[in-house]
């Protein structure tokens, strides 16, 4: 059976063991974000780094060609004036009696 002094060493222990195990999971996790943040700045300073090279560099005589995919439109939609639904109106109506 266990006497309360064994009970107190083993609580003991387990958190020990616990907070050492939070302590180092903590550290990884921390490590693993930092690298990550980094490795972000470092892709946003090349991005960066492009984007002047690009606005500094002299514009090319080549002519961009504009290439629509088949459901673009070809045109601006513009809406067909008048009567859609086929009905006549009340001045047509009376030209025909």
């Amino acid at each position: 059976m266990n006497t309360i002094r064994s009970t107190w060493i083993g609580w003991g222990a387990l958190m020990v063991a616990g907070g050492g195990a939070y302590y180092v999971a903590k550290k990884q996790i921390n490590s693993n974000r930092q690298a990550e943040f980094e490795a972000k700045m470092r892709e946003k300073r090349l991005y960066a780094s492009l984007e002047e090279r690009e606005a500094l560099a002299p514009p090319t005589s080549q002519k961009k060609t504009t290439s629509k995919s088949k459901y673009e439109p070809k045109g601006v939609y513009r809406s067909k004036k008048g009567d859609r639904l086929g009905t006549s109106s009340s001045s047509e109506a009376k030209s025909d009696s």
